[in-house]
């Protein structure tokens, strides 16, 4: 994060590494955040001035019986105190603006970084071997083009899900067995694993013509 007297003290600065990324920042509200957070810096610094000279003046005007002035000096002294506080909670919530503000800027490039308006215009330091170039329409692997590839696939994955069906038939089959080994429930295993092994042999088949 950039400081806030740096951001105040160089604000061209600011803007060129901020145009040089492409972007901008809130120059203006920056600017009017940080000269009100001065302002209340400055007038609660004449109030303590003012506070811290009145207490002395207030201790010698009793001395001396001047009851009515020493009073006066008081109630100013008590103002002060209150307007103090509310500078101070005022100067919080600019000073938390400033912060956000400020944290929002990105730190600055440095000034060796030759500008781009975007990645086309950057400059090769090096370079380290040869650069691999890609066929921008490649084909499968299995030798398919990309579209034929793809309208098989939703066939295939249908059959790979019917496979996965019939393996749960056999072994729910398999369990009935287990519990209660009718004729029923072997004939129903024994058209389950036919069932798998048809499913099986076609996806064998579908793989070899594809």
């Amino acid at each position: 994060m950039l400081d806030i007297k740096f951001v105040r003290e160089n604000p061209d600065l600011v803007d060129k590494a901020m145009a040089s990324r492409n972007s901008s920042w809130d120059r203006a509200s920056f600017l009017e955040l940080d000269e009100a957070r001065r302002a209340c810096i400055t007038e609660v610094e004449s109030l303590q001035a003012e506070r811290n000279n009145l207490s002395k003046q207030i201790g010698k005007l009793m001395k001396e019986g001047k009851a009515d002035e020493a009073a006066a000096a008081k109630a100013t002294v008590a103002a002060g105190k209150e307007r103090i506080a509310e500078l101070e909670s005022k100067r919080a919530e600019l000073e938390k603006a400033l912060f956000d503000l400020v944290s929002r800027i990105p730190n600055l490039p440095n000034e060796d970084i030759p500008y781009g308006k975007d990645d086309s215009e950057n400059v090769e330091a090096r370079r380290w071997g040869t650069p691999r170039t890609f066929d921008p329409n490649p084909e499968h692997t299995s030798g398919l083009s990309n579209d034929e590839y793809y309208k098989l696939t939703p066939e295939q994955r249908a059959r790979e899900r019917g496979i996965r069906a019939a393996k749960r038939r056999v072994k729910a089959a398999e369990a009935v067995m287990d519990v209660n080994p009718t004729d029923a429930a072997q004939a129903e295993l024994d058209h389950s694993k036919e069932l798998l092994k048809s499913r099986q042999a076609s996806m064998r088949e579908f793989i070899k013509q594809a």
